[in-house]
């Protein structure tokens, strides 16, 4: 066997490899996202269904039952902030200096600084 021939069966395994490898991770990535678009689905009809209930029981002149309504909107819309944070990190990897940058750049507010620190540099 000649040399050309060893270098071309070496590439070949080594491309089939890479080609295992980027299909796993494709595959792990693709079932993260679903996994997260479900959870945010859920989250974002609890939230809308709270909305509703406040605004009814608002109307209605319900404050009691419109409070604690509005308590758990406000406690949804929290987690889904949290949440959205938690996945642009994932996506971004980002560092202070991104967040800084972001905030120059108007992409982000710069009251948010402080929730996008908790995940910069790790």
């Amino acid at each position: 066997m000649d040399l050309s021939k060893i270098i071309s069966y070496a590439i070949s395994v080594v491309s089939i490899i890479v080609a295992v490898w980027q299909a796993k991770r494709n595959y792990n990535l693709k079932k993260y996202i679903r996994a997260e678009s479900m959870e945010t689905y859920t989250s974002t009809d609890i939230l809308r269904g709270s909305a509703q209930a406040c605004l009814r029981a608002l109307s209605s002149e319900n404050i009691k039952i419109g409070i604690q309504e509005a308590g758990i909107v406000e406690g949804m819309a929290h987690a889904l902030f949290a949440r959205s944070i938690r996945n642009i990190h994932h996506l971004f990897n980002y560092t202070r200096n991104d967040v800084d940058n972001w905030i120059t750049n108007k992409r982000i507010h710069a009251i948010h600084k402080d929730d996008f620190m908790r995940y910069a540099d790790k």
